[in-house]
């Protein structure tokens, strides 16, 4: 988990208004970012939610084999995105899938 990299790269809280933040004693939330504890799951969750991450995400929890660093980086822009131009976004590459979907089935055809 690291609380210490989210903590500063999305907000500039200290340690100790981060703990406010939460509601937690800022030594419990120190020993979280020097990986000495981990936070209750209840706890986890508010910090992923502050974040909009996911427990996965928050645990550095990685799927072997389904999510490439790719994926993961494109993730990361896609977060950092308006809700307008995430929409865009997906708009885009669902029109690119079919795209690439015809010019698949096209080929079939003239393979055929």
């Amino acid at each position: 988990m690291e609380l210490k990299q989210l903590r500063k790269k999305y907000t500039k809280f200290t340690q100790e208004e981060f703990a406010k933040q939460l509601g937690i004693n800022y030594e419990t939330y120190r020993s979280y970012e020097l990986n000495k504890r981990k936070p209750p799951i209840d706890l986890a969750i508010q910090i992923a939610d502050f974040y909009n991450i996911t427990l996965d995400y928050l645990y550095n929890r990685k799927f072997e084999g389904s999510v490439t660093t790719e994926e993961y980086n494109l993730l990361e822009i896609y977060r950092q995105l308006d809700n307008n131009r995430k929409q865009q976004t997906i708009g885009w590459m669902k029109s690119e899938l079919s795209d690439q979907n015809r010019e698949t089935k096209n080929k079939e055809i003239s393979i055929s």
